[in-house]
């Protein structure tokens, strides 16, 4: 193998770049696209894990799931301290930086929340208390219209004044109960 080889980590895989050839990998270690000289590029590779043990007298080494850097050079400076970045995995699969602000953009204004319990303020619950003293007076309105329709419908006028109060208390009766059936206007209230 060429010493100057250069391993460049992406996150569909790894890139070998040399004098030679350029290689891209999957993350299973096989090769994608080989540009150069590529007969000269591995097929497949495989990295090994590196863990505490193993990265010892390493600039970068590995403990509990974190990457650690100590002792790197960045530019023409030193930097003598060890550093952790914390990395999570959002539902896609991508990682961010754990403690990253989320922000919502353009017409991503739309959001599900995933949680067992929520607490609504209270100017919230007093406009949805407003909304259903509209909706009961509109539900009133409604009713009143049936009832005055199911009456005009019935043979109340038919009846003798003697009989009209028991004739309006069965059309009445009725139309209540017709409301309250399946795909009535109380069904379900």
């Amino acid at each position: 193998m060429n010493k100057d080889m250069v391993l460049i980590l992406r996150d569909d895989g790894h890139e070998l770049q040399t004098a030679e050839y350029t290689a891209s990998y999957d993350r299973d270690g096989k090769r994608t696209i080989a540009m150069g000289l590529y007969e000269k590029s591995p097929f497949s590779f495989r990295i090994e894990r590196v863990t505490e043990d193993k990265a010892t007298g390493w600039a970068i080494s590995v403990k509990d799931g974190k990457v650690f850097i100590k002792d790197a050079f960045i530019g023409s400076g030193i930097v003598s301290a060890n550093y952790n970045v914390t990395l999570n995995i959002n539902n896609d699969g991508k990682e961010y930086a754990a403690g990253m602000a989320v922000d919502v953009e353009g017409d991503q204004g739309k959001v599900e929340f995933k949680a067992d319990h929520f607490k609504v303020h209270e100017a919230v619950g007093k406009a949805a208390v407003s909304d259903m003293k509209m909706m009961k007076t509109v539900l009133c309105d409604e009713m009143e219209m049936a009832i005055i329709d199911t009456v005009r419908e019935s043979n109340l006028f038919q009846y003798p004044p003697a009989g009209l109060q028991q004739a309006m208390h069965d059309a009445v009766n009725d139309a209540i109960r017709n409301a309250l059936k399946p795909g009535g206007l109380l069904y379900n209230r």
